[in-house]
């Protein structure tokens, strides 16, 4: 998230390189939580502190944009989603084989 977003993008072609085939990417990044959170919560006063404590609009859920860009950069089998943490999530990919 600190990349801009040209940079994210050759960023991603250049991890695509040099991956071999069969290679994984997994990017964990904030995210608003998925519900909303207590101060008292793990990660609570955090995710406060960074503005992601409140559900997310359905089209922010799970880093899209992200995988997205995974996809454009040619990996295969390209999902994203929530982890256990209520402000965390994920996206992955697979360069084809």
């Amino acid at each position: 998230h600190h990349l801009p977003g040209d940079l994210r993008r050759r960023a991603l072609d250049e991890i695509r390189r040099v991956l071999r085939p069969g290679g994984r990417v997994v990017i964990v990044d904030f995210q608003a939580a998925a519900r909303p959170l207590r101060l008292w919560q793990p990660g609570g006063l955090i995710a406060r502190l960074h503005g992601r404590h409140t559900p997310p609009a359905p089209a922010q859920a799970g880093l899209p944009e992200l995988a997205g860009l995974l996809r454009e950069a040619g990996f295969a089998a390209v999902e994203s989603g929530p982890t256990r943490s209520a402000w965390i999530g994920y996206a992955r990919g697979r360069v084809p084989e």
